[in-house]
């Protein structure tokens, strides 16, 4: 039964109103990507700066990683989007 109700509503729940499935829209995941890497490059540049007491140095390096990092990581979700695999729906 629990696999059944799943299945019931993974696919209510990726169809939108028209009956078609719905994908993030690129917004979304660059929304996502700039919220995730705030986070991630907070918790860098506070380790560089725990390690090496030096805040250029830190911010730098954050800054860096941040503008990088974000590049890959949407271009990895968009990857991701189009993998059918674990979404739910045939």
């Amino acid at each position: 039964m629990y696999e059944t109700e799943y299945l019931v509503w993974s696919l209510i729940l990726t169809l939108n109103n028209k009956g078609k499935r719905m994908n993030d829209k690129y917004l979304r995941s660059l929304a996502k990507s700039l919220s995730y890497r705030i986070c991630g490059t907070i918790v860098t540049s506070t380790l560089v700066f725990l390690f090496t007491e030096k805040w250029f140095l830190s911010l730098t390096v954050g800054a860096a990683e941040f503008f990088l990092k974000i590049v890959f990581f949407y271009i990895h979700e968009r990857v991701w989007c189009m993998v059918k695999w674990g979404k739910g729906y045939p």
